[in-house]
């Protein structure tokens, strides 16, 4: 990434969960800023975001999202938001998939 990338706070904010001393529930932390990590991940335009989404673990937590029942019906972040976003993440046109 440029200089430029680094001043925007949006993209230092993503780049700060996916690196290793980001949150413990990454997954659940890029979710939640639901309408920056899927476009950025349709349109490729964070790398590290792309990468991150794509290592397995990662994959299997967004597939658990879309497919199964939650645990939790009570948490609208678990039950509602994540499975939705979790699902437009899966169906995006994004080729690293």
């Amino acid at each position: 990434m440029d200089r430029s990338d680094y001043s925007n706070p949006i993209i230092r904010k993503i780049n700060a969960i996916v690196t290793s001393d980001g949150p413990p529930d990454k997954v659940d932390a890029l979710l939640k800023e639901e309408d920056i990590t899927v476009n950025a991940f349709k349109m490729n335009s964070i790398p590290k975001v792309t990468a991150f989404m794509c290592e397995r673990e990662n994959l299997l937590q967004l597939i658990q999202y879309s497919v199964k029942f939650p645990e939790e019906p009570e948490n609208r972040e678990k039950s509602h938001k994540f499975p939705y976003f979790a699902t437009d993440v899966l169906a995006s046109n994004n080729m690293l998939l």
